[in-house]
């Protein structure tokens, strides 16, 4: 997402339900495998809330390999 590069938490946010929609949409039409989407819908939230203002980063649980 560009907002997220940018760093503008307000439009980040305001795009995150939309880019949402549309992953999901892809799932729908067979585009996307469900998980694959799963993950990159949790991918783009924790970049979002990473720009909050006030609050700390996240830090991703770790993958078992």
């Amino acid at each position: 997402m560009v907002a997220c590069e940018s760093g503008d938490y307000t439009v980040a946010a305001a795009l995150l339900s939309k880019t949402q929609s549309s992953i999901d949409k892809n799932v729908k039409r067979g585009l996307l495998h469900k998980n694959t989407a799963a993950r990159k819908k949790s991918q783009l939230t924790f970049k979002v809330k990473a720009l909050e203002p006030g609050a700390k980063a996240p830090e991703p649980e770790p993958v078992a390999a």
